[in-house]
């Protein structure tokens, strides 16, 4: 039941204005049925609320909300007569501000300057200029990066003198960090995962740490400096026990020939590189060769190796190289500890991107002109009939007219029949690339 009190209300600024926008006021009695409330009140001036329960039973809890400041909760008691007037000061929301203008240092007052001066929570003060000035360096960092530089120095003259870890498969990935050669070893693992907690951590302790109180960079214990020295230990080691790897620095194709007698093409790769085994398996794409399937051949020995097998250049012989003639692949030399490298063969492969519909008369006297990558001098070719009743008739290199690296003309004989057919081009090393080609009437 509504009494004749009154509460006078002044809701202010931080600068003791009153607020320049509507308001929210709730009032809620504590035990009477009484719960006034104001939504949207112009607060500009001072406001006046009337029929409100007096003291004794004068208390209730009071909440102003505004748009643009935080809610302000508080009880108030409202007298047994006359007017109850009180003050409000509203903090700013900081989810709200826009834009902050801070005073020019000179308009400070005397105590404000001094007190920034005097703390040690500000980054610094030189008379009206800011100064800044960089954190003390923790005092175990310098060792740590001490170790960690020491640890790459030492791991370079390993490599220097030992050789390098093989090479792995012929793209790079992240999986580089943690193996060699493709092999994923431990002591490469145990170095890039501690490498990665110990920054992690650090950055971890650093951006926990609380803004307002930091003084300085979080400080390195005993401990992190002594497992890291392990970590570096076990590094190196495991470089100086395990041999050197595989690394292949070029490959070509030097001869594909059927042998007399032998069913299968057989095609030589000359390999030249570095830690080279001749006692290696070959992989072909994802498959692994059986021994019969390719030879192996010392061509140059490598100087004070490692391992006696090692050569800096061997000669593979790939006894069914029957599907390997057209299109690239990726030959894996694998060394007897698992250390593997990889690369692509052949080296820029012949390929037909596009042959042009032509007649069959042009076809035998201007040749079928043919558009792709890598051509070369001495290329023939073979054409198979759209005619099953015709074998496939060969066209010598002198009816293949090369205009540049990227088209030639290929003059058929006889004359072919309409239809579609497949022209292959061969390189003077065998290998082929191959297109469907429409001869018109």
């Amino acid at each position: 039941m509504a009494g004749n009190g009154k509460l006078q209300l002044d809701i202010l600024d931080v600068y003791g204005d009153h607020l320049r926008e509507n308001a929210d006021i709730f009032l809620r009695h504590q035990t009477l049925s009484d719960d006034p409330s104001f939504r949207g009140l112009d607060v500009s001036k001072t406001i006046l609320i009337t029929n409100l329960n007096q003291a004794p039973q004068g208390l209730y809890p009071l909440e102003i909300d505004a748009p643009s400041y935080q809610v302000v909760s508080q009880f108030v008691d409202i007298a047994s007569s006359g007017t109850t007037a009180e003050e409000f000061t509203l903090p700013v929301n900081p989810s709200r501000v826009l834009a902050v203008q801070f005073p020019s240092y000179a308009s400070l007052l005397d105590d404000a300057r001094r007190l920034l001066e005097a703390s040690q929570k500000v980054l610094g003060f030189a008379s009206q200029a800011w100064r800044f000035e960089f954190t003390p360096i923790p005092e175990r960092l310098p060792t740590m990066l001490a170790i960690s530089a020491g640890a790459t120095l030492a791991a370079t003259g390993i490599t220097q003198s030992r050789g390098s870890k093989g090479a792995g498969p012929v793209k790079p990935s992240p999986a580089d960090f943690i193996s060699t050669g493709g092999l994923v070893v431990g002591e490469r693992f145990q170095f890039f995962v501690w490498r990665l907690v110990g920054c992690f951590g650090f950055l971890s302790l650093l951006i926990r740490a609380d803004a307002t109180t930091l003084a300085g960079l979080p400080k390195l214990p005993d401990n992190l400096l002594y497992l890291m020295g392990i970590s570096s230990g076990g590094y190196l080691g495991g470089k100086l026990a395990r041999k050197p790897g595989p690394v292949i620095h070029a490959l070509s194709i030097t001869k594909v020939e059927r042998p007399a007698g032998k069913p299968t093409l057989h095609m030589i790769l000359s390999l030249k590189g570095e830690n080279l085994s001749e006692k290696a398996t070959i992989k072909v794409d994802d498959k692994l060769l059986r021994d019969d399937q390719y030879v192996i051949t010392a061509k140059k020995r490598q100087e004070e190796p490692p391992d006696p097998t090692f050569c800096t250049a061997v000669d593979v012989e790939l006894t069914e190289a029957d599907d390997y003639l057209e299109g690239e692949y990726t030959l894996t030399l694998i060394n007897r500890d698992g250390q593997a490298a990889s690369v692509h063969f052949p080296i820029d492969p012949m390929s037909i991107d596009s042959v042009a519909d032509t007649p069959r008369a042009a076809a035998n006297q201007a040749g079928v002109r043919v558009k792709g990558k890598n051509f070369g001098e001495g290329t023939s070719a073979s054409w198979k009939d759209p005619d099953p009743d015709r074998t496939v008739t060969p066209i010598p290199a002198d009816r293949v007219t090369m205009v540049s690296a990227t088209e030639l003309t290929v003059r058929m004989d006889p004359e072919p029949t309409p239809g579609t057919g497949t022209l292959t081009l061969i390189s003077p090393v065998k290998l082929r690339a191959s297109k469907a080609v429409t001869i018109t009437q």
